[in-house]
């Protein structure tokens, strides 16, 4: 994933009450000055005000999930790829 949004980013979360930021697969194949920040991401999230959260791993996210999620919560997850299934097993997590 490129930086090319890196700073107008944040503002796409600004209806959100919890944060999720997963660090972008295959980052190694971009060069180092063209890479998206996930951890950029989410400290300017915090510094918005915001309840933002990095995570290495898709399987991080999901443990998270379970655990601060309740009942009637919507969770909206939004990826290009597939992001290694989640939809799938955090529904079966939960």
């Amino acid at each position: 994933m490129r930086k090319v949004f890196q700073d107008i980013y944040p503002l796409s979360f600004d209806e959100a009450d919890l944060i999720c930021i997963r660090k972008p697969p295959l980052l190694e194949k971009i060069p180092v000055n063209e890479r998206f920040s996930s951890e950029k991401l989410v400290n300017d999230l915090n510094n918005r005000g915001k309840n933002a959260y990095y995570f290495p791993d898709t399987e991080a996210i999901i443990d998270f999930l379970i655990k601060e999620t309740m009942p009637g919560d919507v969770i909206l997850i939004m990826s290009n790829g597939g992001f290694d299934n989640i939809h799938e097993r955090l529904l079966n997590k939960l």
